[in-house]
């Protein structure tokens, strides 16, 4: 038999059709989820099976068999989808009706039905009836909408975890340009004193009876005298007694203090009560504020330097201002001199980083930061000599 021929099941099925109409009750309810037959010349005029009206809540006898009830159901915006390949679909065969549309379920709820249909033609071709099926899809969509969202909340966690080791390398590149700083600062200084002090205890050991040896004792002692300022220099300078005793306002105030006798004059306002801060926030308040005033020191040729300290809603504000020589944009995309620490210091804490300025008015730093409190963590934690 050809393969092109009618398979003789196929045709017993039709006649089934014809003599025993439970056979298509049954197609329809296991493979479908309703089925409609559309009167084209009369268009108010359409049959909705019981599982049609079953699928969106209602019973046979709620809904009426009519194109309106369905048009009225269907959300506007697949309406018009809907209704648009309805007109290609009647003007020509080949445009397959078939798209996924949303329907008001009776609980006020979202289904998602796949409407496939076919036109039914008469001699002249033209469409004159439309039989159609549903699918119902919506556990489909929400399945496709939570992989969607889970997809979304790995990519957010990803972008994240990448932030954050972008964050940590760049604090482990502060780490390590200031422990070089301190190792200079150790080797022109202590280790020069130290050195200094070593010869001159050699010389004394080696001639103790010799007319210069007091003198040599008094000079190893006045080496050893600057070894411990040095020592205490550095120490403030990493990380400053006061900080850890009396906390940052206190500590700011100490910083200032120390700069009395050098040009410009510096002023401070601490507009809030302070309780005490997470050591890595304090730190990082502190060095702030000390990189920004070295900076107007060494290169603003300002007169004077406003330093403002603010608390509010769970956000730490501090504002310093120069009136000196500003700097131009055009020439200084990152702002003034050795605002790239701070920049990180800024971000490594979540917070952000404002700098106004122009040539001849001066410059102004704004940073907010949210608040850390002593038991308050990062995402990620910031290791002890974070500095």
């Amino acid at each position: 038999m050809s393969q092109q021929s009618e398979h003789y099941l196929k045709r017993e099925l039709y006649e089934l059709f014809q003599k025993n109409p439970h056979i298509f009750e049954f197609l329809q309810a296991g493979s479908l989820d309703g089925i409609w037959y559309w009167d084209l010349e009369n268009p108010t005029e359409e049959w909705l099976s019981p599982r049609f009206k079953e699928l969106f809540g209602y019973e046979d006898h709620e809904v009426p068999n009519t194109s309106t009830w369905w048009q009225q159901n269907i959300l506007p915006e697949d309406l018009q989808v809907a209704v648009e390949n309805f007109n290609k679909h009647c003007a020509d065969p080949k445009h397959a009706y078939d798209q996924t549309v949303r329907y008001r379920h009776k609980d006020g709820s979202i289904v998602w039905v796949r409407c496939r249909g076919i036109a039914i033609r008469d001699e002249t071709g033209n469409a004159i009836r439309m039989l159609g099926a549903h699918t119902d899809v919506t556990a489909l969509k929400q399945a496709n909408e939570k992989l969607l969202q889970e997809n979304k909340r790995r990519k957010r966690a990803e972008d994240s975890l990448r932030s954050e080791q972008g964050l940590l390398k760049q604090l482990f590149a502060v780490q390590e340009s200031e422990r070089k700083l301190v190792a200079y600062e150790i080797h022109d200084g202590i280790v020069q004193y130290a050195t200094g002090a070593l010869m001159h205890i050699e010389a004394y050991v080696s001639g103790p009876e010799q007319e210069d040896a007091s003198r040599n004792l008094q000079i190893a002692a006045a080496h050893v005298r600057q070894i411990v300022e040095e020592g205490r220099r550095l120490m403030n300078g990493l990380r400053p007694p006061v900080l850890d005793e009396k906390g940052v306002v206190a500590a700011i105030e100490h910083l200032i203090h120390e700069q009395e006798t050098t040009s410009p004059s510096i002023t401070f306002e601490a507009q809030s009560e302070f309780e005490r801060l997470a050591p890595s926030l304090e730190t990082c308040i502190y060095r702030i504020i000390q990189e920004a005033i070295n900076n107007a020191i060494k290169h603003s040729r300002t007169e004077n330097v406003h330093v403002v300290l603010g608390h509010r809603d769970e956000r730490i504000h501090i504002e310093i201002r120069d009136w000196g020589i500003g700097f131009d944009r055009n020439t200084q995309q990152s702002g003034p001199h050795g605002l790239r620490g701070m920049a990180e210091r800024v971000q490594l804490l979540g917070g952000s980083l404002k700098i106004e300025g122009a040539p001849g008015e001066g410059t102004r730093i704004q940073v907010d930061l949210p608040v850390l409190k002593v038991s308050g963590r990062l995402s990620f934690p910031l290791p002890d000599d974070f500095l």
